[in-house]
């Protein structure tokens, strides 16, 4: 049986505050890109604008393809994402590594 991997919480802070970096997001393009690079990996979205997102799960736990998931403006939700596209909306995107 595979052992997870484990993050300190230094590496967990890093993550959460951008310091890996961080993508903007916009269907429109005025502020970012519509779509995620595909050598991206992310651990957190942030919604600034009402948006429709689809991404992909980059766990091979659980659903893998997510489509045109509503996330109101303020929300964030955290987890493994990566082919990152907005539907419509603006959002930031944050590295995971």
């Amino acid at each position: 049986m595979a052992t997870r991997p484990l993050y300190s919480f230094n590496h967990f802070s890093r993550m959460h505050y951008g310091d890996f970096g961080i993508r903007c997001l916009d269907k429109d393009g005025n502020k970012g890109l519509a779509t995620s690079p595909t050598d991206e990996v992310y651990c957190k979205i942030q919604v600034l604008k009402d948006a429709e997102i689809t991404f992909t799960n980059g766990h091979s736990a659980g659903q893998q393809t997510f489509t045109a998931i509503e996330i109101k403006e303020g929300q964030t939700i955290h987890g493994q994402f990566s082919n990152v596209t907005m539907v419509n909306g603006i959002a930031l995107c944050y590295l995971r590594h």
